[in-house]
């Protein structure tokens, strides 16, 4: 059986390095059974001063994404975007979203307002799964991921929109 994960993030003058985060997993009885995740070097006299506004760097995250103009655009936060292959910078890290299926991460130069990425928060979408009823019996579900998060949303029907976003079954507890 499985126990718990312990997740360590790093840091840099008090921001966030993303993505870097370490998972340590546990077994049931709190022996080591797997490390995973990923670090970076520590950034060296990378200034944590944004020349850009939070505000402002919202309006950018909305023109990261195509149809982003109706975009609900998360409060952004400031982190430190340290890519395995680019050197590190200061950038306003916010979730842009447009429906079920077309949600973002973006991250936007604190400096000078450049698109620096948007990577989707919906890499699955709708996947197979299964859960226990109220008798014990195991049952198939079809469940909305996003990320590491599983969702009772249903959006395997032909009812489902992908551009809209509508037409899942979604259960509410």
């Amino acid at each position: 059986q499985y126990g718990e994960v312990l997740r360590f993030t790093q840091h840099y003058q008090g921001l966030l390095v993303w993505p870097a985060e370490i998972g340590v997993h546990l077994d049931a009885a709190g022996n080591l059974n797997m490390v995973d995740g990923a670090y970076t070097a520590t950034p060296a006299d990378l200034s944590i001063r944004p020349a850009l506004a939070a505000a402002d760097a919202s309006a950018k995250g909305r023109e990261a994404v195509n149809g982003g103009a109706s975009a609900q655009v998360g409060t952004p936060e400031l982190v430190v975007y340290a890519p395995i292959d680019r050197p590190a910078k200061l950038a306003w890290k916010m979730n842009v979203s447009l429906a079920l299926d077309q949600a973002w991460w973006v991250l936007v130069d604190a400096q000078n307002g450049a698109k620096l990425a948007a990577i989707s928060r919906v890499p699955g979408g709708n996947v197979s799964g299964s859960g226990v009823d109220l008798l014990g019996v195991t049952r198939s579900l079809n469940v909305w991921q996003s990320g590491a998060t599983y969702y009772m949303i249903d959006a395997s029907k032909p009812m489902f929109n992908s551009t809209t976003g509508q037409g899942y079954i979604e259960v509410d507890d």
